[in-house]
């Protein structure tokens, strides 16, 4: 028990707490002192820069881009396609007969087709190599529509010529407004009346022929052919009761033409003369002809 206590004690001697003791004025003062030289002393060595803060800076809020809508285009309807008909092809004229280069006698069979046409009229008619309408009036062909154009046919009258030549039956397609024209021509023989014409050849009147008609036809054929032909009625004592100037047919320069003219039935000429001329009126040849008395 006694050595407990002892214990005790020392462990409370141990912890004993010193308490200091508050500072005199006194001592209060000379700590002052010794603060204040302390303070004189520090504010006299060199002081360290103190180091200056630098703000941050501000930070802006860069803007966002302004987003600009693009307007979408307006779109614009295309035009409206009037679909353009295909032009119309041209007629085109064709003659199927008669043949090319073929010989035909006095009457020509025409046959063709106008393609590209279903309307219009179609004139044939008889041409020299040339060019030159010959022969008979045109005529005009019959028309029929076809499935391919517009076909056409005719019979050509041709009084044959006095010797076998060529010539062109020549064809025209006339439109129904009359401005659009078609032609074609086909190159064919005409056989002549004669192999040849030699001399000036009176084919009517024949030799004491007189009809009772009021006129009296004269037709024949002349080689050359001439500049003219006069055709003249004489009476008995070869006085010139009429006399006219011939129409020369199938007049092409180096081959013998027709010529035809028609006299008055006059009962006071008993003859017809037919007097073939050449250039400046020069006589190369003539004929004449004794006709009855009037009936």
């Amino acid at each position: 028990m006694g050595r407990l206590c002892l214990l005790l004690l020392l462990l409370l001697t141990a912890c004993q707490v010193t308490v200091p003791a508050e500072p005199t004025p006194t001592a209060q003062r000379s700590a002052l002192s010794v603060a204040t030289i302390g303070s004189a002393e520090a504010s006299s060595a060199p002081v360290a820069a103190t180091p200056t803060w630098t703000p941050e800076p501000t930070l802006t809020p860069t803007p966002l881009p302004t987003a600009t809508l693009t307007p979408i285009p307006t779109v614009t309807p295309m035009p409206t396609t009037t679909p353009t008909s295909a032009p119309v092809a041209a007629p085109v004229l064709l003659i199927e007969r008669p043949l090319p280069n073929e010989f035909v006698p006095g009457t020509i069979s025409v046959a063709g087709k106008v393609a590209n046409a279903t309307a219009g009229t179609v004139t044939v008619e008889l041409r020299s190599p040339d060019g030159q309408s010959l022969g008979p009036p045109p005529i005009v062909a019959a028309t029929t529509v076809v499935s391919d154009g517009l076909a056409f046919t005719g019979e050509l009258p041709v009084d044959l010529p006095p010797t076998p030549r060529p010539f062109t039956v020549h064809a025209v397609w006339s439109g129904p407004d009359s401005t659009s024209v078609a032609e074609a021509s086909q190159p064919i023989n005409v056989l002549g009346r004669f192999p040849r014409v030699s001399q000036l050849t009176l084919d009517t009147p024949r030799p004491f022929a007189r009809g009772s008609e009021p006129t009296i036809a004269v037709r024949g054929f002349a080689p050359g052919p001439p500049a003219k032909v006069l055709v003249r009625l004489l009476d008995s004592a070869d006085n010139v009761v009429e006399s006219v100037e011939a129409r020369l047919l199938w007049y092409q320069p180096g081959l013998p033409c027709a010529f035809e003219a028609n006299l008055a039935n006059n009962p006071a000429g008993t003859q017809v003369q037919v007097i073939m001329l050449g250039p400046d009126d020069a006589v190369l040849e003539a004929v004449r002809v004794r006709l009855d008395p009037p009936s």
